[in-house]
């Protein structure tokens, strides 16, 4: 009886090498230890599995900013800035202007007023006299502005076209039938124009 049982449990399955909670845990114990971890894994961010060709370890940094990441990078740089502690403002900076940080505008606009948060930072004397710290909030907004810009981009190719066929826009063809209150984007040759209807 116990050779059935030997041959049908197998390999014992093995543990994951990457525990989020005890990862997040480990950050908010040691921020300055957290800090240099977070780097680490934005460093290896574009690193691809040969095998399968996903990301190794993306999901591993969107589980770490969704467990509450950006909000405790806030938090640390909130604690620098009332020290007015450079350094640790700079380290924090250096992960938000990583380009594998990921930017979720409803958590980091909405919810964590990051921007606004930045952009009175970078407005503090012990702070414009760091051009290092200046240059670095400049890019993060500058990155930050282009994702707002492409979402909103992307946003707007969304709504409902309607062709004209001929110059004079009298005879509307092949357009979708939609209430007055949506907004409409005409495409009428070379002119595009938008209107409410």
């Amino acid at each position: 009886m116990s050779e059935i049982f030997k041959s049908r449990s197998g390999p014992k399955p093995t543990s994951l090498d990457w525990n989020l909670k005890q990862f997040f845990q480990d950050f908010c114990k040691s921020p300055q230890k957290g800090l240099k971890e977070v780097k680490k894994l934005l460093s290896r961010a574009a690193d691809v599995d040969p095998q399968t060709g996903q990301p190794l370890h993306e999901h591993k940094i969107h589980g770490f900013i969704e467990l509450g990441g950006a909000a405790k990078i806030k938090e640390l740089l909130d604690q620098y800035q009332s020290k007015e502690d450079k350094e640790g403002v700079h380290r924090c900076l250096k992960l938000l202007s990583n380009n594998y940080f990921p930017f979720d505008n409803e958590l980091i606009v909405n919810e964590l007023k990051m921007i606004d948060f930045l952009i009175t930072l970078q407005k503090q004397s012990w702070i414009k006299s760091d051009s290092i710290i200046v240059n670095e909030i400049d890019i993060i907004l500058t990155r930050w502005n282009k994702i707002i810009e492409t979402s909103f981009t992307q946003e707007v190719k969304l709504q409902r076209v309607g062709f004209y066929e001929n110059e004079n826009k009298q005879e509307i063809v092949n357009c979708i039938r939609y209430s007055p209150a949506d907004p409409v984007i005409q495409i009428s040759y070379s002119e595009i124009t938008l209107f409410q209807s």
